[in-house]
């Protein structure tokens, strides 16, 4: 039975439809001990969290909630913790803003991402190719800690991955498997264009499948739980489009 004492990794989860996906895939191939957090459920850390490495992983609540979701704070407490001991922590999306908000960074609304972009990692970066894929799911973004590396950006929204001591956070969700995304987007479309074109988001191969609108009725976009709350400012990317969650 594993203890407190063994656990390497503590993989913090905040809603049942995001958890660590891949990474949790890598651990496990690679005996790492690792303990998930639910605290959606629990609305705490446990204590033994205090001692390992972090896994955050995303959600649909914004870092700012800290009135709804109490826990944000204590959360942010043990990312300074982790960063102030050179433990290392992995922020995906939510877990992202999350270690810029611990840092001192602002996290506000941003241009809604969802689907799959193209993103650029910065010259002399140790970890992101000149050009590379990546999926998006957010409609929150944060600013960099004072003292933070930025590692890979966009034209859409700048900052996308950065580097803080021991800390690395990306915006985008390289953790996802092909069943997440395609839970995550099984009932997004985006209203027809003027040529009659309805297009939706392929979870597989990366694109976006287009068909006759006249053939296939227009249906709700998603929103997540929370992303239309706040009103958040509107989109100018490609039709590939649809609302975002705001941590995600």
């Amino acid at each position: 039975m594993t203890t407190s004492n063994e656990m390497k990794v503590a993989v913090v989860d905040h809603d049942p439809t995001e958890p660590a996906g891949m990474f949790g895939e890598r651990l496990a191939s690679r005996a790492v001990t690792a303990g998930t957090v639910r605290l959606d459920e629990t609305n705490e850390l446990p204590p033994w969290a205090g001692d390992t490495a972090l896994v955050l992983a995303g959600g649909p609540m914004s870092v700012n909630d800290e009135s709804e979701y109490p826990w944000l704070k204590e959360e942010k407490a043990l990312i300074r913790d982790a960063v102030a001991s050179r433990r290392p922590v992995l922020g995906i999306c939510l877990g992202a803003q999350l270690i810029a908000s611990a840092l001192g960074a602002r996290v506000d609304l941003s241009v809604r991402e969802t689907g799959w972009k193209t993103l650029s990692g910065l010259p002399d970066n140790p970890l992101f190719p000149r050009t590379f894929p990546a999926f998006q799911f957010h409609g929150e973004t944060f600013d960099l800690p004072e003292g933070a590396n930025l590692l890979a950006t966009s034209g859409a929204v700048l900052h996308q991955a950065f580097a803080y001591g021991s800390a690395l956070g990306h915006q985008f969700h390289i953790e996802a498997t092909s069943p997440m995304i395609a839970a995550w987007t099984a009932d997004i479309r985006v209203p027809p264009r003027p040529n009659g074109i309805l297009v939706r988001l392929d979870a597989s191969a990366k694109t976006c499948s287009i068909t006759s609108s006249a053939r296939r009725p227009s249906v709700r976009a998603r929103t997540g739980r929370r992303s239309a709350a706040r009103g958040a400012r509107p989109s100018s990317s490609p039709p590939c489009e649809a609302r975002g969650r705001r941590g995600a």
